[in-house]
């Protein structure tokens, strides 16, 4: 087995899973919305809110945010400054990905960092038994789900790192 056919199927994988991650944070925003719609209708109309409605969208809100980061890793959606990034490509284009590739490590740096401390989160809320107020829904699920939707964020981005250096090697 090459190097070539390992990465590609760690490449696939990652993209699989961010993918998911996607559709997973995409379905945590539909049921906020349904959430959030139930609450309101139910203050306005009856006199009586949803139970908990808000506990329960904090908590997804989790989920629609860091689900959602490993999925526009992947796919490169992120917010850009194009008309700066495109100037620099024209103008410096060698200037451009030094800027582009310290910018790609320092993420990886950050992304390192806020997993760790995720995951770190996501024990002790488990070991203390953090739960809502109103609910008693526990925390600890949710930091999972942060942890693993910075994880694949981080290697979405690594793996597409690692994608542009091997071509370039085989360019050479």
């Amino acid at each position: 087995m090459t190097r070539h056919m390992i990465f590609n199927g760690f490449n696939t994988g990652v993209r699989k899973a961010a993918l998911f991650f996607g559709y997973l944070g995409s379905t945590a925003m539909c049921l906020m919305a349904i959430i959030v719609t139930i609450d309101v209708t139910g203050r306005f109309l009856f006199n009586k809110p949803l139970r908990g409605g808000i506990e329960i969208v904090e908590e997804l809100m989790v989920c629609v945010i860091f689900l959602m980061l490993a999925y526009v890793t992947e796919t490169e959606k992120h917010i850009k400054v194009d008309i700066f990034i495109s100037l620099m490509e024209q103008k410096v284009p060698r200037i451009s990905r030094i800027i582009s590739f310290v910018f790609d490590m320092l993420m990886l740096f950050v992304l390192t960092i806020l997993t760790w401390q995720g995951f770190n989160g996501a024990l002790k809320a488990m070991g203390s038994g953090e739960v809502t107020d109103s609910l008693q829904i526990p925390h600890y699920p949710f930091r999972f789900v942060l942890t693993a939707g910075l994880a694949v964020a981080f290697l979405s981005l690594l793996s597409k790192r690692i994608h542009q250096f091997l071509n370039q090697q085989k360019g050479r």
